[in-house]
């Protein structure tokens, strides 16, 4: 039991790591952008103890935040990556060793991309069937990346891919699985990683998502794979979004029944695909016939 919270906690202290960065980002810039407001009011002589004045102010702050959300979360990302890494290079450890960037099997390339595109045309299916109060909320909280510009095109298929990977499995599943039971691990990191979205549907299916990504992790031993699997995921949400509300309903309907497909090949095709330790026991039994036969 001491090793399972041993493990709890150092999967913890990590993502703790990314949580508070994200406060002092935050905090900086709310700081800033409130700064800026009171400032502007002040020059137009428009006094905060007026409460309709500090309901215009306080539209104008959250509209200021949501703005610079996306920007926000780039920021914390790369930061991040840059206090684990001088972390790790403190305790003179090696990264790619301790976050798993190892090259996996090229035959997982294809169909990981196919999981990922078919994962998310699903994922927009089902909650087509959601109460509209709760994809009404989901829809608002999605809000900002309505508008496909090159800061959210950069956060989607970039800096959410790399960075949520680096910290979900590259150091919170890996932490913790050392000290529980493998499901163990991939649920509560999965759950945490779901929670990180804050909209309760935006939860759901990142939580169902981060299951399938610390699977493929696992399987592969390999930090890229989720990446590529994560890296799909979202750029199927890209191309629905751009494509996809003018279509016609059939079109609709010929998208769900590839998604299928899609979903069930990349995971079939996918498990036939060596895991990490056979593909490098076929590796070493491959270089000792070569051996045999000089």
């Amino acid at each position: 039991m001491k090793k399972f919270f041993m493990a709890l906690l150092k999967g913890l202290g990590y993502l703790g790591i990314y949580l508070a960065v994200m406060f002092v980002v935050q905090m900086i810039w709310g700081t800033v952008e409130s700064v800026r407001i009171t400032a502007e009011y002040a020059e137009k002589g428009m006094s905060l103890s007026d409460p309709a004045v500090m309901k215009q102010y306080m539209e104008d702050y959250m509209e200021a935040v949501m703005e610079f959300s996306v920007p926000s979360t780039i920021i914390v990302n790369v930061v991040t990556v840059a206090v684990t890494c001088l972390i790790f290079v403190c305790r003179k450890k090696k990264i790619t060793g301790e976050l798993s960037l190892r090259k996996f099997h090229p035959g997982a390339i294809v169909p990981l991309i196919l999981l990922g595109l078919g994962m998310n045309v699903l994922t927009n299916f089902v909650m087509g069937f959601l109460p509209e109060e709760l994809l009404n909320s989901y829809q608002e909280s999605a809000s900002v990346y309505d508008e496909v510009g090159l800061v959210v095109l950069l956060h989607t298929l970039i800096s959410a891919p790399i960075v949520e990977e680096w910290v979900l499995r590259g150091l919170v599943f890996s932490r913790m699985k050392k000290g529980m039971p493998v499901i163990a691990a991939m649920l509560i990191s999965s759950v945490l990683f779901g929670l990180l979205h804050g909209n309760l549907v935006w939860a759901a299916y990142a939580t169902v998502l981060g299951m399938v990504l610390a699977w493929v992790f696992y399987r592969t031993k390999s930090l890229y794979a989720s990446i590529l699997l994560h890296f799909s995921y979202n750029l199927c949400g890209i191309l629905l979004g751009l494509f996809m509300e003018s279509a016609p309903d059939w079109l609709g309907v010929v998208l769900i029944a590839v998604a299928v497909v899609f979903t069930l090949v990349g995971i079939f095709w996918f498990i036939r695909i060596p895991k990490a330790e056979e593909a490098v026991a076929e590796t070493v039994e491959a270089v000792t016939e070569v051996s045999e036969t000089v």
